[in-house]
Parts: structure tokens; sequence; C-alpha cells
């Protein structure tokens, strides 16, 4: 059986168009679709990359932070021996009051529960014990502002809780100033009591 041109070629098309649907089918589409998963891998590994590269740059900034505060800290702590803050405080109210010409009316420190590191789990921090103290001065707004200003270049722990300036009639043109504070002490227990 001898197949027609017309036919010859009909076959001829046929196993092309049978080669390329195989090809098509059993290879292209496949490598096709896994050329769009690599990318969509792709597009997240560089998305987790970003993400990494910003959280690298944040832990930087912050261990930059953190190094930055434990050098002022490290500058404070010579200064200062381990407990006469109380101390160094008083004395810096004597110089500042004198050369701010403060009066002194009262000084009312108190004593709280210490803060001890077995209470955190911790064995490296030292304990602290929180001394607030109430002063009353009577001054000039401006001596008031200058005193408070030179508490922030102590060596020492402490927060102004609060200030209050009143006007009173008595003492014109002074101003009575209450100031109320926490003074952070290092603790007296020797470390092996811990």
């Amino acid at each position: 059986m001898k197949l027609s041109r017309r036919e010859t070629l009909l076959v001829t098309f046929m196993v092309i168009a049978i080669g390329v649907w195989a090809f098509d089918q059993f290879y292209y589409s496949p490598q096709k679709r896994k050329m769009v998963r690599l990318r969509e891998e792709i597009q997240s590994a560089d998305l987790k990359l970003q993400e990494s590269l910003i959280l690298t740059k944040g832990l930087e900034t912050t261990e930059a932070e953190v190094s930055q505060l434990e050098k002022r800290l490290e500058a404070f702590v010579p200064k200062t021996v381990k407990g006469g803050e109380f101390e160094a405080f008083l004395n810096h109210l004597a110089r500042e009051s004198q050369r701010l010409h403060m009066k002194i009316v009262s000084i009312a420190p108190q004593k709280e529960a210490g803060i001890s590191p077995k209470e955190h789990g911790e064995n490296s921090l030292p304990p602290y014990e929180k001394v607030p103290v109430s002063l009353v001065l009577h001054s000039g707004f401006y001596s008031i502002g200058d005193y408070l200003k030179s508490i922030e270049e102590l060596p020492l722990l402490l927060d102004i809780t609060r200030v209050r300036i009143e006007k009173e009639e008595e003492i014109f043109p002074l101003l009575k100033a209450t100031i109320t504070l926490t003074l952070y002490v290092h603790s007296k227990q020797p470390a092996n009591a811990l």
C-alpha cells in the first residue's frame, strides 16, 4: 500500500504535531512550572535576606547603644565608693546650696526595702536599697533650676520623682521648693550573706 503524497504530508504533520505536543507536555511545561517555583523561592529568599539585613542593622545599633550606656555607667562607678552614695549626695547638696545661695529647710531620708538580685534570679547585679529623700529649700527660681541640672551630673543612681515650687509671703522674694527623689544606695550586706 502506497501512500499518496497528500497522506504522506498529513502523516508527517501529524508526527511533527505529536512530537511538539509530547515535547510540550513532558519537557517544556514541567520545566516552566519548575522555573516559576524557583522564581518564587528566590523572591521569598530575597525578602528573608532583606529582613535579616534590617534586623542586623537594628542589632548593631542596639549593641552600640548598650556599649555607650555601659561606658557611661563605667564612668560613674569609679567616682563613688559603694555605700557612700548618700554621703556624696549630702556633700553635693552642701556645696551647691552654698554656691547657689539656697537655704536648706529640711532633709527627710527614709529607708525602703532593698532590691536584691536573688529576687530576680540573678547573681551578678549588686543589691541596692532605695532611699526616698524629701528636700525643702528656700531659693530663687533660677537657683532651683541650676541645682536640678547639677543633680544630673552626679555620679549617682537617682530618680527625681517630684518637684513642687511655691510662693510664700513669709520668705518673699525666695520660693519654697520641695524636691522628692529616690537615691539608690549599694547595700552594705557582705556578698557571701546573699
